[in-house]
Formats: C-alpha cells, structure tokens, sequence
C-alpha cells in the first residue's frame, strides 16, 4: 500500500468516531498537488493526514540513508512541505512507512543503493518457489539486520520532523512459505512441523511492532502508533505471522487498520464479525475499519461505514483518494455517512 491518509474526529452517541483516508505517494511528488489534498481535508472536515513517506526503499523526506523517488525532486522535502503547509489550516501530520516490502518490479532497481542491491543477503525467500521473479519483493523479519535498520527510519523521522503520528504498513511475512533467509534461519532450525517456528516467525514481526511502540512513546507519548493490517484475524496470525490482535490486548498498538476491502458485503462481514468476537469489546474504539473505494460504488462503500458504525468500531479508513482525485465529488455520499450523523 503506497499511500497516505486523512481523518478526522465525529461523535456518535457519546463515542468518537475517525474517519481516514488513503492518499498513493505519488500525490507527494509537487506543492500543487500536495496543496489540493490539504485542501480537500480542510474543506471536507478532516483534522488529520497520515502521509505515506516509505513505500519501496525509498523517502518522501530528506533521508540521511534513503533515496527519493525519481518522481520527487531532490531538492523538494514532501514531508517537511505538508507539515509546515498544515499548520495554517490545523491540520495534523502521521508519516506512513511501508515497512517489509522493498520492492515489486520484475527487474532490479537502478539505484545500487538501493536495499535490493545494497543488502541482498537481507532478502527474504519462499521454501518453495527459491526462483521468484523480482515481484514483490520483502525483506527478512528473521534476519538479525532488518528489525534495527526499520527502527532507524522510524527514529530519523520522529526525530527530524514534527509528527504526529507513525502509521506502519506492510509489518508481515509476504505469505506462509516464506521466512527462507540464510543469516535468519542460523537462529532457528527449522522443522515445518514444529508449532515453535510459527511461533519465532510471529514474535519477529510482533518485536518490532513493540520496539516501536517504545521508540515512539519514548520521544512523546503524543505521537500515535497505528499498523495497517490484514482483515481476517486468524489468516492474519496463521498465514502472515501478523498477531495484531495480541498487539491490541498488549497495548503496543494505539490503532490497527484491518484492510478490509471486499466488494462482497458478506465477505466484510465475516472478517468484521470475527474480530467483533475475538477482540474484547474495550477495544474495538482502537480498530479503523478499512473500506475499498477502487473496486465498489459509492452507495456501496457508504453502506459499509454505516455497518462499521453500527458495530460501534474506532472509525473507517477509505483506500483511496487517488482513484477518485479527477472526481473528488465521488466521496460526497460517503462524507455524508462519515459526517452527518
């Protein structure tokens, strides 16, 4: 998910409902376009953006260590444009990093410093298919390297820019059969029927999740941490080692993400009334529901915050704001769901 997002803050009944949404980092690459997304929040409502900064080994910011995309001129901070460009309209800032994945073309990328090139031994790999094409490529969780190279960006950020918010994407093994890392795998020996590797492979991913969690509250308390994350509980856990259900009852999350994006209303129910089950009631305020907007209609997308807010979740989170940017007065029913009680 190449992204950003906005939100704001509603009540219904006596609760506070958010309402996100996602913004492709393409949308990052000029002021003018940069200036008609704060535009867009600021007249429709939303107090808050969360700014995809990361999606492929690459930095919508001055990086000491990162490349910029080659869409976004060397000399242009994103980052630092929007932060200070909201302030005039109260807008806050989140900065969204795509997290595990590096990289999705079927070729190398150009840059030899990129992570692809720089670090190949850093790679993850599937048990299975060893001879993958360059598509979708992750890093390792289980290598020793990656987990404190990710925090790295994260502390260059909070650091440097006055945030609001760290919004993680991607903090997951690319599928099941995955976890193949030679430096990685010299820390446990594996045995695909031993119940303690799917074990390791979660506590990587929910390692970091908590070494952020600190990282962040350490600089402020008022910085947000939220993860996007894959809509059905248990696939979450069992297929992608993604345990943010525990991440909640933990409390190393403020706010999860399930991507939510069938078209299929029962499909969106399953996964919704699963959670409803298995996450305790106290914390539904801290799950955002994420609702496709690519792959529906309007009316369709608007029914299912309306069910989001009829089960009493934290808010929703609309992907995205780029399929309909040459048609912003697509959103207009669903603002009517998100902000009109």
């Amino acid at each position: 998910m190449v992204i950003m997002a906005l939100f704001c803050f509603q009540t219904y009944g006596n609760e506070k409902f958010s309402s996100f949404l996602w913004v492709q980092i393409e949308t990052l690459s000029s002021k003018e376009s940069i200036n008609k997304v704060l535009e867009f929040a600021h007249s429709s409502g939303y107090s808050d953006l969360l700014v995809q900064v990361r999606s492929r080994d690459n930095a919508a910011y001055n990086s000491s260590f990162i490349s910029k995309p080659y869409f976004i001129d060397k000399d242009f901070d994103p980052l630092k444009y929007i932060t200070d460009a909201s302030k005039k309209l109260n807008l806050n800032i989140h900065a969204w990093i795509n997290m595990y994945v590096i990289w999705s073309g079927k070729v190398r990328p150009i840059d030899n410093l990129h992570l692809i090139n720089k670090n190949q031994s850093w790679r993850d790999e599937s048990f299975i298919n060893i001879n993958n094409l360059f598509s979708n490529h992750f890093l390792s969780p289980i290598n020793p390297n990656v987990n404190p190279y990710l925090l790295k960006i994260i502390n260059e950020i909070i650091n440097n820019y006055d945030i609001d918010g760290i919004h993680l994407d991607y903090i997951r093994f690319k599928d099941s059969d995955f976890g193949n890392n030679k430096v990685g795998l010299n820390h446990f020996k594996v045995n695909n029927l031993d119940k303690n590797w799917e074990k390791f492979k979660r506590s990587r991913i929910t390692l970091l999740v908590k070494n952020s969690y600190n990282l962040i509250k350490k600089k402020s308390n008022d910085i947000i941490l939220s993860v996007a994350v894959k809509p059905n509980l248990l696939e979450a856990k069992n297929r992608f080692a993604q345990d943010w259900g525990s991440w909640l009852k933990k409390g190393i999350v403020d706010y999860v993400f399930p991507m939510n994006y069938y078209k299929e209303m029962k499909y969106f129910n399953r996964d919704s009334y699963l959670i409803l089950k298995r996450i305790p009631q106290k914390l539904h305020k801290n799950i955002i529901m994420g609702i496709g907007c690519y792959n529906q209609n309007a009316g369709d997308a608007a029914d299912k915050i309306a069910l989001v807010k009829l089960h009493r979740f934290g808010g929703v989170s609309l992907f995205s704001y780029d399929n309909h940017v040459n048609e912003l007065s697509w959103f207009t029913p669903l603002h009517k769901k998100l902000f009109i009680n």
